[in-house]
């Protein structure tokens, strides 16, 4: 009867065994959960390549699709996703020599598919084509209104068997293409950079005043596809425009004034660049101190004078952790102490008067010494402070720790 039990048991064993197999594989998770991890890194080509190949140069140019009938594959990291929810339904993936966009009926791929990260994407079976002369990977898509076929997205469950994920993620590998404006209607240019990660530079937001938003959808402005199109100052809209979804997380942010640089998804709609920011985090003043009084940078070559670090303090603009420079004259000495601390509390001001001051917090003497001398800071001084910036109780001061890089 013990022998039998014994049977019995190593028999359950084999089964639970047998059952759990898989997980047992792959202990340490090295295997990630999404995609198909046996797709193998054979017959790889450039999206360039791809994209001019006899196969497909004339089904994207005319707005077509064809099927992948060989095995090949392209390799790239993704350089736009759901994220901010203003990319719907795809995924840009990007490598050397060019882009291409993944259309695919899924949400939240940037969970699991963040920008940087690296993909390995089996062509085998899916359709490429052009929207609009955009080129695209995806499945054969039929128009509810007229029942034409053309290039569309992809199932999830397709686009899974067709894609490995490789490594982690790493954005820094990823530089922005700088958009060359003098080829804005340059239609090799446009077939060669359609769909890469681009920033376009010292542009303005032609109706941006401070407080008309990106896409609203309170019937203001003009809607494509819940989608607005903003021009840019002295350029035709008919070339180049920002396209930013109702749905966008920044949708209902107010558009920058003064000139900027605008980093995105450079895709193609016919002849038309479509700019799609990824983030407001891609639109970035080409003067960061916009709206801010004094002068300087808040460097050591340029130091803020103080009417731009209260401004900065005032206006919330500065960086909490970040170490700024400030230039001013000594207007008043509230206490120097020689004892174990070492370090000075004053006020600095752009004249030398004690009003619009800034209040040097506990800060310690040239170097970062301790004071060991009252008379080592006297009003009436010149003196170069480096330091954090804060507003405490409705005071504007830069934080203890700081110290006096010149004195004059």
């Amino acid at each position: 009867m013990k022998y039998i039990n014994k049977l019995m048991a190593v028999g359950v064993c084999a089964l639970l065994t047998a059952c759990m197999g898989s997980d047992y594989a792959d202990p340490q998770n090295t295997e990630n959960p999404f995609g198909n991890n046996q797709i193998a890194e054979t017959n790889v080509v450039k999206i360039r390549d791809l994209k001019n190949s006899t196969d497909f140069k004339l089904v994207i140019a005319n707005g077509s699709y064809k099927e992948v009938k060989n095995d090949i594959k392209i390799k790239g990291r993704v350089t736009g996703n759901d994220a901010q929810s203003n990319l719907y339904n795809m995924i840009t993936l990007e490598d050397s020599t060019g882009a291409i966009i993944i259309s695919v009926a899924q949400g939240g791929t940037s969970g699991f598919m963040p920008v940087g990260q690296e993909v390995l994407v089996s062509l085998k079976g899916l359709y490429i084509g052009g929207y609009r002369k955009q080129a695209q990977v995806g499945a054969v898509y039929t128009s509810a209104s007229n029942g034409s076929l053309g290039i569309g997205r992809m199932n999830r469950q397709e686009w899974a068997s067709h894609y490995k994920i490789i490594g982690t993620a790493d954005p820094a590998a990823l530089t922005p293409t700088v958009f060359d404006v003098t080829k804005l209607s340059d239609a090799a240019y446009m077939e060669a950079n359609a769909g890469k990660l681009m920033t376009i530079k010292g542009v303005e937001l032609a109706d941006a005043d401070g407080k008309k938003v990106f896409a609203p959808d309170d019937g203001s402005v003009t809607l494509t596809s819940n989608c607005a199109n903003r021009a840019l100052k002295n350029m035709d809209a008919n070339s180049i425009v920002v396209r930013t979804s109702t749905y966008a997380t920044f949708a209902n942010t107010p558009m920058p004034t003064g000139k900027v640089s605008i980093t995105g998804i450079f895709t193609r709609f016919n002849n038309t660049w479509q700019i799609l920011v990824r983030s407001i985090d891609d639109i970035v003043s080409d003067n960061p101190f916009e709206g801010i009084d004094g002068t300087g940078e808040g460097t050591l070559e340029s130091p803020f004078d103080v009417t731009r670090a209260l401004s900065m303090i005032a206006k919330s603009a500065y960086e909490t952790t970040k170490e700024y420079y400030v230039s001013g004259t000594i207007s008043s000495i509230k206490e120097v102490d020689t004892g174990s601390y070492g370090n000075a509390t004053y006020n600095i001001s752009d004249n030398g008067q004690d009003t619009n001051v800034l209040n040097i917090f506990r800060g310690y003497y040239l170097a970062g010494a301790k004071f060991t001398a009252a008379d080592q800071i006297k009003v009436g001084q010149k003196v170069v402070v480096a330091g954090t910036l804060t507003l405490y109780n409705d005071t504007p001061e830069m934080n203890k720790g700081n110290q006096i890089v010149s004195i004059k």
